[in-house]
């Protein structure tokens, strides 16, 4: 996987550096040592945070070439040449500067359609996560999102640019440097058309992340920053050299800042109409794969006092004696060993790895033949039981690497009878888990969602069910619903 990545990272790279030299050429610019370094150094960097970008929206090719247009040709190219119109004088006319866009815009169309091939396919359709997204908001609200959105870039561009200016104004008031300072109104002007301009290219890339706040600003301030101004400061070297480290930093942290604000504006609800994908779901059904580790509460994991601890959770709130269970997820059946023990008349396990059902099997021997315990090799998305069959449900460990939770639940909901319970817990801290498997595990591609406890919540709501009780385990490591639908008896 990442001998993958790095290739298509060199392959991508070198594309879009080949692209931008034959931009330069054809327009008279010569190539010299430093812009070419920086050149090559630069879409290193862009082709790796645009294969980690797909790598979360998971784009068709075709949307994936038209949000890369937009965003390389706007952020990229557009918006800072409307501060070179203005604060500079590299344009003599408007038709100049028109055809200087028109110009740049097939190239950025090239770079785009060239990344598109190279970068991973996904299934998304970027004017149904679109759709998706708008059809989940009031218009109003989105109205008062975008207005707010485009405004508050000004305040931060002040900000900023007021602690670079000690540094860069004697720059800006040499007429020798070809640079000019417009006047206050103009400013004020430009960089509210430039906040609006912004959260209408960015807006589509938060709708199709539908990642939290944090994901969504990392992605957004990538977007701003590499292109649009690491690249295009670096590689083609426009401004006194003296004064580009100050504009760096300056431009960094307005990226940071501002793309900060627009993802607690406009970072996807993780709701059931629009919930994005996991990266491999099929991992847990390879062999060789999650039976070579999961072993809670064996004396194997760090975690086993947490694992443990579930167990005792989970018998101290259930009412096992006579119901019909579904442990779904059964693992080697620690669960079904509990509802075994306190009296659940059948307990049918599910999961979707034959290898743990096998070790399962070894656990249960006595009651597979009593017919008290049933195996069944099944995707809990696509359960295969008929409705109303059981009194209560066992999801622990799994939602998290469900590929979609909303599915999950309404299949649960479909087969638990009126009064039925579900018992299920959700990690609530995704990037800690994920370190934690990948630097303990090895397991890099293990599907991990990432849910705060909101958005898990709502995907509960969604799907009809409502919490009974939630039990906290640790400051940030899981938590256990007791979650309900029908008429609780």
């Amino acid at each position: 996987m990442y001998s993958d990545r790095l290739r298509n990272t060199v392959v991508l790279a070198l594309g879009l550096t080949v692209i931008d030299a034959a931009r330069k050429l054809m327009s008279g610019a010569g190539l010299g040592f430093s812009e070419t370094f920086f050149s090559v150094a630069g879409n290193l960097l862009l082709a790796y945070f645009l294969i980690w970008l797909q790598g979360r929206c998971r784009l068709q090719r075709r949307s994936v070439a038209l949000l890369l247009w937009v965003n390389l040709f706007i952020v990229g190219s557009f918006s800072n040449m409307l501060e070179g119109y203005f604060f500079t004088s590299v344009f003599e006319s408007a038709n100049q500067f028109i055809a200087g866009g028109l110009y740049i815009m097939v190239f950025s169309g090239l770079e785009a359609g060239f990344a598109s091939q190279v970068l991973p396919a996904g299934e998304n359709d970027l004017s149904e996560r679109l759709r998706a997204y708008i059809g989940g908001r009031t218009r109003a609200g989105l109205a008062m999102r975008v207005a707010l959105g485009a405004l508050s870039y000004l305040p931060v561009y002040f900000f900023f640019g007021m602690l670079v200016i000690p540094f860069v104004m004697p720059y800006y008031t040499d007429p020798s440097m070809g640079l000019v300072v417009p006047p206050f109104s103009t400013i004020i002007s430009l960089e509210v058309l430039r906040g609006l301009i912004y959260v209408a290219v960015l807006l589509p890339v938060a709708a199709c992340l539908d990642a939290d706040r944090l994901s969504t600003s990392v992605a957004l301030a990538g977007v701003l920053f590499i292109p649009g101004a690491l690249l295009p400061l670096l590689a083609d070297q426009g401004l006194p050299a003296q004064i580009i480290p100050f504009h760096l930093v300056e431009i960094l942290a307005v990226s940071v800042v501002y793309s900060y604000i627009l993802a607690s504006l406009f970072a996807a609800r993780a709701r059931a109409s629009a919930m994005p994908p996991s990266p491999d779901k099929k991992y847990f059904a390879r062999k060789g794969t999650i039976s070579t580790w999961w072993f809670p509460g064996e004396g194997k994991s760090p975690l086993d006092n947490l694992y443990n601890e579930q167990i005792t959770l989970v018998r101290e709130n259930t009412r096992f004696r006579d119901a019909i269970l579904a442990d779904l997820g059964v693992g080697r059946g620690r669960f079904t060993k509990l509802a075994i023990d306190q009296g659940a008349s059948t307990v049918v396990g599910v999961d979707i790895s034959f290898e743990m059902l096998q070790d399962a099997s070894r656990n249960f021997r006595k009651d597979i033949i009593e017919h008290r315990v049933h195996l069944v090799l099944s995707d809990i998305e696509d359960l295969p039981f008929r409705e109303d069959s059981f009194d209560i449900g066992l999801c622990m460990e799994t939602f998290v690497h469900l590929l979609d939770p909303f599915r999950g639940l309404t299949e649960i909901k479909r087969i638990l009878n009126d009064s039925g319970i579900l018992i299920a817990n959700m990690t609530l801290s995704g990037r800690l888990w994920k370190w934690y498997y990948r630097i303990g595990r090895g397991a890099d591609c293990i599907p991990h969602r990432e849910l705060n406890e909101k958005s898990f919540l709502g995907i509960v709501a969604d799907a009809g069910f409502r919490i009974i009780k939630t039990i906290a385990q640790g400051p940030f490591f899981s938590k256990v619903f007791l979650i309900i639908w029908g008429m609780l008896e």
